[in-house]
């Protein structure tokens, strides 16, 4: 069935701004306004009948009024996503460094994972970038930890070992 030119002016008016205001259930509220313009006027209804019908719903503005609306959606901006590659990026950098300047490495990790945790705490879209610049921060500094270990267990081993000591005696046969 074909609607009327002022009920689908009245449907299309509704729709956008159902969608514009971000009502609640807005799917629900605009069906069931369909259905009640489609039971009211019939298959071929007159002007008149579709004018009274339309009047007797009320202004759009005034119907969506009463419904509730819904916080508006947070939309995902350039900064959540240049701050969580930023995360990624000194994580990466600090676990390439870490092997040739472990000063260098182990503040770069640190740096990317305070920007990591900011970024997760602010509650900032791509959680999960963030979430993965902060494991390698993470996982760079206990890798500096185990290869500092490593290190200076190796080089205990060097000073605790007893030396040789060669002693030449003249008067030995």
């Amino acid at each position: 069935m074909s609607q009327h030119p002022m009920v689908r002016e009245y449907l299309a008016k509704l729709s956008d701004t159902l969608s514009n205001r971000g009502v609640v259930d807005a799917d629900e509220i605009y069906s069931s306004i369909e259905e009640h313009i489609r039971d009211a006027l019939g298959s071929s209804p007159s002007d008149s009948t579709v004018s009274a019908t339309l009047n007797q719903l009320g202004d759009i503005d005034t119907i969506i009024d009463d419904a509730e609306v819904s916080p508006p959606r947070a939309k995902k901006s350039r900064t959540g996503q240049r701050v969580a590659i930023a995360t990624i990026g000194l994580s990466a950098i600090g676990l390439a460094t870490l092997i040739f300047a472990p000063p260098v490495g182990i503040s770069l990790a640190l740096i990317g994972i305070l920007v990591g945790c900011a970024h997760l705490f602010a509650r900032l879209p791509y959680r999960r970038l963030a979430l993965a610049g902060t494991a390698i921060g993470g996982f760079t500094l206990i890798l500096a930890a185990v290869l500092a270990a490593f290190f200076l267990s190796a080089n205990d081993e060097e000073q605790t070992r007893p030396e040789t000591v060669i002693v030449e005696d003249d008067n030995l046969p």
